[in-house]
This record gives C-alpha cells, structure tokens and sequence, in this order.
C-alpha cells in the first residue's frame, strides 16, 4: 500500500513510502526519511494516509491505554513521526526521547530523532543518533539511506567552514 500526501506545515515536502517511512528534504536538498512502528494502532493510518491532526489524538489515546514498554513504543514512535511531519519538532523530540526510553525497538526513534536534529541544522547529533540507529538495525535501508545522507551534509558542513 503506498499513499503519498504532502505536509504544507513542514519546511519541506514529506512523502510516504510504502506505509512504514516517509521523506523529508532537509538541509542542502538531501531526503531524510521518517519511520513509523510497523504495528496497526489506532492513528497509524491517518498518518500514511498524511491526516497528522487526526492520528495524534488517536495515538494519545493509544499511548494512554498501553500498560508496557511493548505497547507503548509503537505509538511513542508514530507520535514522534507525526509531530516532525506536522512541524513540531520539540514535541516531536519529546515523543522520540520517551520512545528511546521505554529501550524496544528503539532504532526507528533514532532514525526519526535524527531526523529532527537534521531539520534543526545539528547535523553532528543527527550522524550520532543514526550511527546508534545503525548499530540496532545493522542492514535497515531507511537508516543507511539516512546515514550516508547525514554525512554527505556533515562533510558539506565541514568544507564550507574551512
């Protein structure tokens, strides 16, 4: 299932891949992509379907009735994806820092921190989270994407204050 939708409120175009991630043009014009928790909790299709004001009342309410760690990292995570496409990146970081916290299948709330931290323009933070992100999911296309794009804008970063 693939939907594509754009985020006006974002300071670029966010698009969905496939229904697990979605890109976001950062700095120098490079895509970084969004991941979402694979699992269906309620407020997960709005957010392929680009409805972010929809999911993030959904996935509150999901939060809200998790009673583990392994329920509540999904929503954390797809709250965390929501609120960067939305534009609200410090919300967005809280959700990530709370998803990284509960330690399940943290990778993917690396890879959307990261992505935050890209759009914020701290590019060193952002090639560390993904590094971590890496080393949990050793082979995860989105993360390696992400992780060469990160350190292509690192590189950039370095050349143009020398």
């Amino acid at each position: 299932m693939t939907n594509v939708f754009s985020a006006k409120t974002l300071p670029a175009m966010v698009l969905l891949i496939a229904g697990l991630s979605f890109s976001t043009t950062s700095l120098a014009g490079d895509r970084m992509e969004l991941t979402i928790a694979p699992q269906e909790i309620p407020g997960t299709s709005e957010i392929e379907s680009g409805n972010f004001t929809r999911a993030i009342p959904k996935l509150n309410g999901a939060l809200n009735h998790a009673n583990n760690n392994l329920s509540r990292s999904p929503a954390l995570v797809n709250l965390c994806a929501a609120h960067t496409a939305s534009g609200d990146l410090e919300q967005a970081d809280d959700y990530c820092a709370a998803a990284i916290d509960t330690g399940v299948n943290v990778a993917r709330a690396y890879n959307n921190k990261a992505v935050i931290n890209c759009l914020q323009g701290n590019v060193e933070v952002c090639v560390e989270d993904l590094e971590r992100a890496a080393s949990l999911r050793n082979g995860n296309r989105v993360i390696q994407r992400n992780l060469a794009r990160a350190r292509t804008m690192q590189s950039a970063t370095l050349a143009s204050n020398n």
